[in-house]
């Protein structure tokens, strides 16, 4: 089962972003960072809660509001924010609010049954744009293959 994203694991995520300089010019710009990725990381805990739900019947009941109003409508939201700012979350430059939604995007995909962000267009090009990262393109290229 997937474990919850934390509020320690995110700060270690905005402790690195900070040494390889993924972060916002500003405290403004840092606190709506910050607040995007919590947006993402509760959008990924309430698909996680409705995948891993152990009982079939409240699964079941989870399953369209998680899928159908959820899901599009957090998708829409971000997708809006990537238009209004420039092709990414946050300040018209790659933070690592970017990374974390393309990242957990892949996981809510797989839980979801669907790709998440196939009728999008800015979702998608920031994604193409992380997966075409250097280093990013390189250890994609050398992950295991793994349902």
């Amino acid at each position: 089962m997937a474990k919850p994203i934390t509020n320690v694991e995110l700060l270690q995520d905005t402790y690195l972003a900070k040494q390889v300089k993924l972060v916002g010019k500003d405290d403004l710009e840092n606190l709506e960072i910050d607040q995007t990725a919590d947006v993402v990381s509760d959008l990924f805990q309430k698909t996680v809660d409705y995948y891993y739900e152990p009982d079939e019947k409240v699964r079941k009941n989870k399953e369209g509001p998680t899928l159908d109003e959820l899901l599009p409508f957090y998708i829409g939201k971000l997708e809006k924010q990537i238009q209004d700012n420039n092709g990414y979350l946050v300040g018209g430059h790659l933070t690592w609010a970017d990374l974390h939604l393309v990242g957990a995007s892949e996981y809510i995909s797989f839980m979801s049954g669907k790709d998440i962000v196939a009728n999008t267009t800015y979702i998608k090009a920031l994604k193409q744009k992380v997966h075409g990262l250097p280093g990013i393109r390189e250890y994609i290229s050398k992950r295991p293959n793994v349902a």
